[in-house]
């Protein structure tokens, strides 16, 4: 259904779409129009934030009136809404409300008064709005990002506003689910205050994913976490890679050789694994500036496929070979 928005003193001009999903239910004549809402006040813990509800959208937008003609149906429904103008205020989450209160499926909510859906409703006869609670949060982050730099990797992140903010704690991990502190960041605090924090991480290897995410925290000790990004850094022309370690003969009935090139010195670990998982050689050697050779004695050997991980010690770069014994 369309309803045409009212244009009465300090209303909006503009449309608004409403979908009607009445499931499987026996609700058998609904009418409906769209109105001018009264000013509400609700004040009551809003369900998907914590906050309070201060804002109707009804009392400068307009709200829906539905009334079940026959008062005999039954059966739980859904309402979905799509204001068709841009000037509603600020607000981080929307839900739809019936009656002024929090009736249908808790926790339904969405970042925007467009498209908003709620599920659950039972029984026609009341108005439906859109509402949000206005608390601003503790911080406005615009965007975080994180860039590997020669030796280290900067993580940067930009805020529009900081209200009521303590600080923020810098976490990391290496492997995106467990995650450590590493630093401690006071806030600069003020609203419409535009700024952009920058830590500069020495304490990496190179080759090794970061993961990163601050921890948002407030005066009252709430907090909330940010996207997490992701960064690594790469020593271009130093430490292993694939095309510098070749292995010959492979396959092979006898024995064979690695040959290492690299342009610097490097402090190596090798360990060859048999299909079942077994270590059967092992052993560390320094790769000298320029080709290296390892002669391995694989004659004794079952034939099999063996793996072999070569790993530079000092930057923890692994990299891994498949030897073919016949």
């Amino acid at each position: 259904m369309l309803g045409v928005e009212p244009a009465g003193a300090g209303a909006q001009r503009g449309m608004q779409y409403v979908l009607l999903n009445f499931n499987a239910n026996t609700y058998d004549v609904v009418t409906g129009y769209f109105e001018s809402a009264s000013s509400n006040a609700m004040g009551a813990a809003f369900e998907c934030s914590g906050n309070n509800i201060d804002y109707f959208g009804g009392t400068d937008h307009g709200e829906w009136f539905f009334t079940d003609i026959t008062g005999a149906g039954a059966g739980t429904y859904d309402v979905q809404i799509w204001p068709q103008d841009d000037n509603y205020i600020p607000a981080a989450i929307w839900l739809i409300t019936k009656n002024n209160s929090f009736l249908g499926t808790a926790n339904q909510c969405g970042p925007s008064p467009v498209a908003l859906l709620r599920s659950g409703f039972s029984g026609f006869s009341g108005e439906f709005n859109v509402a949000a609670p206005t608390t601003m949060l503790p911080i406005e982050l615009i965007d975080i990002n994180a860039q590997g730099v020669v030796d280290r990797i900067d993580v940067t992140w930009n805020v529009a506003s900081e209200v009521n903010f303590s600080h923020y704690e810098l976490e990391r991990s290496e492997d995106g689910a467990t995650f450590e502190h590493i630093a401690t960041i006071d806030g600069i605090s003020g609203p419409n205050n535009y700024h952009t924090y920058v830590y500069n991480d020495y304490d990496v290897r190179f080759f090794q994913n970061y993961y990163y995410r601050t921890r948002n925290v407030d005066l009252d000790g709430t907090f909330d976490y940010s996207p997490i990004v992701v960064a690594s850094i790469y020593n271009d022309g130093i430490g292993l890679t694939e095309d510098a370690v070749t292995l010959y003969p492979n396959p092979s009935f006898g024995n064979f050789a690695l040959s290492i090139y690299s342009s610097d010195v490097m402090n190596l670990e090798m360990e060859i694994h048999n299909s079942l998982g077994q270590i059967v050689s092992q052993r560390e050697f320094v790769g000298q500036k320029g080709n290296t050779v390892i002669n391995v004695a694989s004659e004794e050997w079952a034939p099999a496929v063996y793996h072999i991980t070569l790993r530079d010690v000092n930057t923890g770069q692994t990299i891994n070979k498949r030897f073919i014994k016949n």
